[in-house]
């Protein structure tokens, strides 16, 4: 049971770094309602199993989460969202998978789907779909360790290539205004690129990833044709949605 406890403690941590980009220990320990001496140990193990960087006083969210790390948090939500994405796909359709734990979730419900060809920069979900019948078309160039999936100049020169029906993408950050943003630029490249490349684009985010804000902005949530999240939107957002042509999709 105190083990269980402290998994679930941990995973809270997490989240509230990567949402708010740095912590205290102090507000930790109020919030999480366990002593200082707790937060810091269980800092001192996520700082060991390379998920978090200590700071003075607390912890900072690292550039890139590992993938293991991202597939637990909000997986439930996660695996909801999947569930409406993976309804969309047809048999015979050309479909992109962007790199992520939401999408991988999706590429685990579609595996059986009769002749479906999947594009793909994450080197996990070309694997889930290895002994499935789905054509997999794996895109190039370096692989990035901590997350297991491809960017820049080789693995975008190789989309240009592609025409596609559907294609479902995440995002790492989405402030206020509806701006979506990543700590890699290669990243940002790629991703704008493989908007461009499909016919219908579908934007499949929890609502953790909203609030925050990385370095290089990649695009608007109104560059995709569907929204499908858990997030509940402001007004000023859906109106904002809706101009632009943006389905919007309740999970």
């Amino acid at each position: 049971m105190a083990g269980r406890l402290a998994t679930e403690r941990r995973s809270k941590i997490l989240e509230a770094i990567r949402m708010n980009g740095s912590v205290s220990v102090n507000d930790l320990a109020r919030d999480l309602d366990v002593s200082v001496m707790t937060i810091r140990r269980d800092l001192a193990l996520l700082d060991r199993e390379g998920l978090i960087e200590r700071c003075h006083g607390g912890a900072v969210v690292q550039s890139e989460i590992s993938y293991s790390a991202k597939r637990e948090t909000n997986r439930e939500i996660k695996e909801k969202i999947a569930d409406v994405c993976a309804e969309m796909v047809r048999p015979g359709m050309q479909i992109y998978l962007d790199a992520g734990t939401t999408t991988w979730e999706i590429a685990r419900r579609i595996r059986s789907t009769d002749n479906l060809l999947v594009l793909t920069n994450d080197v996990e979900i070309a694997e889930i779909l290895l002994d499935s019948s789905v054509k997999i078309f794996m895109l190039g160039g370096q692989i990035q360790n901590e997350t297991g999936s491809a960017w820049g100049y080789f693995a975008t020169r190789m989309l240009e290539s592609f025409n596609l029906d559907l294609g479902f993408f995440g995002a790492s950050c989405i402030d206020e205004q509806l701006m979506i943003s990543t700590p890699t630029t290669d990243k940002a490249f790629l991703k704008r690129e493989a908007v461009r490349r499909c016919a219908k684009s579908v934007l499949a985010v929890d609502s953790g990833k909203f609030g925050n804000k990385a370095v290089i902005a990649v695009n608007r949530v109104e560059d995709y044709d569907i929204l499908v999240t858990d997030r509940i939107l402001t007004d000023g957002q859906r109106e904002t949605l809706a101009a632009g042509g943006t389905e919007v999709m309740q999970v």
